[in-house]
């Protein structure tokens, strides 16, 4: 007795331990990222102030030499040879100290560096890139700094560096813009497209849930947003297949599954659906004025295939009662060069599940679209 009952504690808090590591685990791994950036964004930040070091110490070398701008660019570039690819030097601002040693307030328009008569000049990411390749315009062949010279604002020449009557100081200003380096966190102010790569693994197995939310938003919003009414708004698009979970007491409920445009009129849509409304009556494919479209279908283990029937209400839908495609892949293709192009106010195609009675419209399905020979994005 004594022996059981100890090994029916023993498996009780393994189980209790594992659903505790379960819950931390997502925790432990963003404060392990924000570490691990932390430490190479604290490691670039040494680097860039070194290549401002470089680049001021090579030019007050030099002094008033007609050349003094260009070799502490190059001077700079060479110091922060080493950041890594999400690290991008966007401005580097040679200039005179203030009489607080630092960069004149003139030296910036708003937030962002400006060359200024008389104080500091201001290279930008592409400037930087022809001074390391050899065509930035120094305009080195006169004794002044010509009207298209980099460095005319405040140039070398007029530069005093005779200690006995009071040297210029000089100082380099460096800006960077540095990306993440685990992938864990998107930037603020981040553009462009960003990829997240869900795998369910199970090992081998067909089924299991694959469970994950995601959420993206700006400054300009202050909540939930859809680019059907707001272009401005943020779009999270599936690259290839979306799992979609479908949960509301609304019978019929419809939920939007892909954009598609005029461009593709004289094309066939397929949609691809695997487990499709386990529980519920029918599935119908809406246009984008809400109107149910003719389809046929087909699985994938070549068992059943046709054209849409009737529903109750006696418009095109599939039939998916006594859970007929569970665990199984059902692809629908619909003519699109018979639908009213002219007539939509939007170009989003919808899912409509209708559910027998007394059911909730809960239902789990990954879902995939492509145009025929061309590729679509499904969108969430």
């Amino acid at each position: 007795m004594t022996t059981t009952s100890g090994k029916g504690q023993v498996r009780g808090d393994r189980g209790a331990t594992l659903t505790e590591f379960a819950l931390v685990l997502p925790i432990l791994v963003l404060l392990f990222a924000g570490v691990v950036d932390f430490g190479f964004a604290w490691r670039d930040s040494l680097t860039i102030g070194t290549g401002a070091q470089a680049g001021a110490r090579i030019s007050a070398n030099i002094g008033n030499h007609r050349t003094a701008d260009e070799e502490a660019i190059i001077a700079v570039a060479s110091a922060v040879a080493s950041l890594g690819n999400n690290v991008t030097i966007e401005h580097v601002v040679v200039f005179k100290p203030d009489t607080d040693e630092e960069v004149p307030a003139s030296c910036f328009s708003g937030q962002n560096p400006t060359s200024t008569a008389g104080l500091c000049n201001h290279y930008t990411t592409a400037r930087m890139a022809d001074v390391l390749a050899g065509t930035a315009d120094f305009d080195t062949s006169g004794t002044i700094c010509g009207g298209s010279a980099l460095d005319r604002y405040w140039c070398p020449l007029d530069r005093e560096d005779r200690q006995m009557i009071g040297a210029d100081g000089i100082g380099v200003h460096i800006e960077a813009q540095r990306g993440w380096s685990t992938g864990v966190f998107l930037p603020a102010g981040m553009t462009g497209r960003w990829v997240l790569r869900s795998q369910l693994l199970d090992n081998g197995s067909t089924r299991g849930k694959n469970c994950f939310g995601l959420w993206a938003d700006t400054a300009a919003h202050a909540g939930q947003c859809s680019t059907i009414t707001d272009p401005t708004c943020v779009g999270i698009y599936a690259a290839e297949l979306m799992p979609v979970r479908t949960a509301g007491h609304d019978d019929p409920a419809v939920f939007y599954l892909s954009e598609i445009d005029a461009t593709y009129q004289n094309k066939k849509l397929e949609i691809s659906a695997w487990d499709l409304g386990e529980g519920m009556e029918s599935v119908q494919i809406l246009d984008p004025a809400g109107n149910e479209v003719p389809f046929t279908y087909e699985t994938d283990d070549g068992l059943d295939s046709g054209p849409s029937l009737p529903c109750n209400d006696g418009n095109e839908c599939l039939w998916v009662t006594n859970s007929i495609f569970d665990g199984r892949l059902v692809r629908t293709r619909i003519d699109l060069s018979g639908l009213p192009w002219g007539s939509y106010s939007d170009t989003w195609f919808q899912v409509q599940y209708n559910k027998t009675a007394a059911k909730t419209s809960v239902d789990w399905t990954t879902w995939g679209v492509r145009v025929i020979g061309d590729p679509i994005r499904l969108v969430d």
